[in-house]
């Protein structure tokens, strides 16, 4: 007969639908290299001509005639102190970090307590619970400030009754935490709700079955499983808060020493001083722990988020 011999009796299997396959895939990833390639390059062009700028050197984004010499002054100057920028920036990323640790911990923290809950802990209005964490998770943040920046001023009065007496604490990094944690809590349940249903429920009942309560649960099961979203979560909200300036104007009110970066930025460059160089070597320095981040830890990220999307993330 014609054609290829038979094994076991059996005619030999035709391999060319495989062979067809295999340059649909290459295609595939040299597609996805590219794409990636031209997103990065991208999101990495800003940062160059911001630091080509903070150098000085014409034609990135300076004027020739008011930049400054060619050199790291600027640099110089934003980190050590100088004329213009007196005492550095310094402070004011010391006021960020103490900003932005608190405002991810407390948030992170009570959304694991409430994802657990919703997700492992039968109780009446949980459905509703979980449809109003929703919905406020699409509040705009700018219909919390006006309550919660009023709240640490004034306090909440009814009438002639106090609900809630002025705390005086309108001066310290509180009211930022607050309204941090507040606006990130329901999207971090969220997350975390999302992560913590694909553990397999018959770990969960072994666990029951050995004796183990709901904190041993958590503490030895729930939380090394949920490590990844955990760890990719934080760099998201460490980011959003770092960046943040609408919180950081309104509750810093113009206190040098809670001050963000974002809001001493945003207001130094409003000043004549300010020339190009210097605003841009500051910025640099400002997202200088954000990028460090990322960079040190890009698995963390990408494990993060594909246990946050319902991919599995071993």
């Amino acid at each position: 007969m014609n054609g290829r011999p038979a094994m076991n009796g059996r005619p030999a299997m035709n391999a060319r639908p495989e062979m067809s396959a295999r340059p649909e895939m290459d295609a595939r990833r040299v597609a996805g290299s590219i794409g990636a390639t031209v997103l990065t390059v991208l999101w990495v062009a800003p940062i160059i001509l911001l630091v080509l700028a903070a150098l000085g050197l014409p034609g990135a984004g300076t004027n020739r005639d008011t930049a400054s010499s060619i050199g790291f002054d600027a640099f110089r100057e934003v980190l050590a102190g100088g004329p213009i920028m007196a005492g550095g920036i310094g402070p004011y990323v010391a006021n960020s970090i103490a900003v932005s640790v608190p405002a991810v911990l407390i948030p992170l923290v009570a959304g694991v307590l409430a994802a657990y809950a919703l997700a492992w802990i039968r109780f009446p209005g949980s459905s509703v619970v979980l449809v109003t964490l929703a919905a406020l998770a699409l509040i705009p943040v700018q219909l919390a400030l006006l309550p919660l920046a009023g709240f640490f001023q004034d306090g909440w009065q009814f009438g002639s009754i106090w609900l809630i007496p002025p705390t005086g604490l309108g001066s310290s990094y509180l009211p930022m935490w607050c309204a941090h944690a507040v606006l990130l809590l329901p999207l971090t349940i969220l997350v975390l709700l999302g992560a913590m249903t694909r553990i397999p429920r018959d770990v969960m009942d072994q666990a029951r079955l050995d004796g183990a309560g709901h904190a041993l649960i958590l503490w030895r099961i729930v939380l090394p499983m949920l490590w990844p979203a955990i760890a990719g979560l934080s760099l998201v909200l460490f980011t959003w808060t770092w960046n943040d300036l609408l919180i950081a104007l309104v509750f810093a009110g113009g206190l040098t020493q809670v001050t963000p970066v974002t809001a001493y930025l945003a207001l130094f460059m409003t000043s004549d001083a300010a020339g190009p160089s210097l605003v841009s070597a500051a910025t640099v320095v400002s997202m200088a722990i954000p990028l460090v981040l990322y960079a040190l830890a890009p698995s963390v990220l990408h494990r993060g988020i594909r246990a946050a999307v319902f991919v599995d993330a071993s």
